[in-house]
């Protein structure tokens, strides 16, 4: 049994691991994708140890925007952590969606953290596509094949902070 980013499939699917590729079966593990709504209530319930936790604490709103924009457990925790010491240092109660807003990263669906969230960094990506990696603050346009792979992979002219992943491609703004 093998664990790990996404990056690892795509390992598994080059020629030198050809052997080992052919005989794995890969299950995609999506953790809390599509319930983080559900989650961000839970922990609430769960830590005060109150139902109707959800609605004294945070704003429907508020929550909304926290399950919109983030991905993964550790996302939730920290950014819920931060946005109740911000509501308790403004007094505000429930906290609200402009609490929310001034302690979310605005860069949290950017393409690098996105690609580190998926287990990739600049090497890796040079590495998976035998490119030469010359200028690592430069951006990548990557064309998604309808299986999930990527097929092409070109620079672009801007720094990776202003990149976005919109799969089927990189958009670079």
């Amino acid at each position: 049994m093998l664990a790990g980013h996404p990056k690892l499939r795509n390992d598994l699917r080059k020629d030198n691991m050809e052997e080992i590729g052919a005989r794995t079966d890969v299950f995609s593990l999506d953790g809390i994708a599509g319930a983080q709504r559900e989650y961000i209530e839970w922990l609430l319930r769960t830590c005060t140890g109150n139902e109707d936790a959800c609605e004294t604490i945070l704003t429907d709103d508020a929550i909304d925007l926290l399950a919109s924009k983030l991905r993964t457990p550790l996302q939730v925790q920290l950014h819920l952590t931060l946005t109740l010491e911000a509501g308790y240092q403004t007094g505000e109660r429930p906290v609200s969606v402009a609490v929310v807003e001034s302690v979310l990263s605005r860069h949290i669906d950017d393409l690098e953290p996105t690609l580190t969230r998926n287990g990739y960094r600049m090497k890796d990506l040079v590495e998976q596509f035998n490119a030469k990696h010359t200028n690592s603050s430069r951006c990548l346009t990557i064309r998604w094949t309808p299986n999930g792979r990527a097929s092409r992979v070109t620079r672009c002219s801007r720094p990776a902070f202003h990149c976005e992943a919109k799969p089927p491609s990189v958009i670079c703004r």
